[in-house]
């Protein structure tokens, strides 16, 4: 990322947390906004997750491509149609190598910590481990946190918090011993971060991939242009393209029936221990043999 591009993006950051950016009805573009957690039960689709060497992943909140080098992946390229993930991935490792897993959560969702009437110097916390940022990210993230309260920012369009409560349940880096066996891992990994709409991104990759999680996109897209997608990725003879479903959309219902079994696998997970909540599905895809 050059130093151009950067100081375009703290610019257009500071906008969107001033409130003063321009509007759009469209959902995801280049300015979007960033996941602060995942709003998946990434620990239902682990076992996906584990020994793949080369992945593919859509970058979002960056638990997805975290708990895949958490299961053993080093090669890892991320793709996200916003400019903003790829600082916000960058900000987490960086806080990981250097913070327990207690000060991550203070850090990254210090509301429980302010709920119970200690104080905490989001500031502070963040000047112990900037320094393993890279310099364009570096420079980001100083400008931002730096200027404005951590708080604020947290609360602006520059993030959309969803995430499931307890994180430990649904986001495998987070769970036991996991986060410092992360850490460890951490320091052997680069990730190659890609900005654009995966339609248009998909032939720009070459590499065959053991992974690639398109997580929720599903979802906001044209099934039959999706399915087209879907099979054009390159991928190892055991590689998969993973795609979460939330719930059994009705436009994926009417094509679903069409999909060739021997390549497209549905599976349904639990309802996330809520009753009041669908179930979710894994839809995976592999080449025909």
């Amino acid at each position: 990322m050059n130093l151009s591009q950067t100081i375009e993006d703290i610019k257009k950051a500071k906008q969107v947390i001033r409130g003063d950016s321009k509007k759009t009805n469209e959902l995801f573009h280049k300015g979007s906004f960033i996941y602060r957690f995942s709003n998946e039960k990434i620990s239902s689709y682990q076992s996906h997750l584990e020994n793949k060497k080369k992945v593919l992943s859509v970058a979002s909140s960056g638990d997805q491509i975290l708990s895949s080098i958490l299961f053993g992946t080093k090669e890892i390229d991320s793709f996200d149609i916003s400019r903003f993930p790829q600082y916000y991935i960058e900000l987490k490792k960086a806080a990981i190598l250097s913070l327990n897993k207690q000060e991550f959560l203070n850090f990254f969702s210090p509301e429980d910590v302010l709920a119970s009437g200690i104080f905490l110097d989001l500031k502070d916390l963040y000047s112990g481990f900037n320094r393993n940022l890279e310099k364009n990210y570096k420079m980001f993230w100083d400008e931002i946190i730096y200027e404005y309260d951590l708080f604020d920012v947290y609360t602006s369009a520059l993030f959309e918090f969803v995430c499931h409560d307890p994180f430990e349940l649904v986001i495998p880096y987070l769970q036991g011993k996991n986060y410092d066996l992360l850490k460890e891992k951490l320091r052997d990994v680069k990730i190659n971060h890609n900005v654009g709409n995966i339609f248009d991104l998909a032939l720009e990759f070459q590499d065959e991939y053991d992974l690639i999680n398109l997580s929720n996109i599903i979802a906001y897209s044209d099934m039959n242009e999706y399915q087209k997608l879907i099979e054009k990725f390159p991928l190892t003879d055991k590689g998969i393209v993973l795609s979460y479903l939330f719930r059994l959309y009705p436009k994926f219902q009417e094509i679903y029936p069409s999909l060739d079994k021997e390549c497209y696998t549905l599976e349904k997970k639990d309802n996330r221990s809520n009753e009041d909540m669908d179930d979710v599905y894994i839809l995976t895809y592999k080449k025909k043999k």
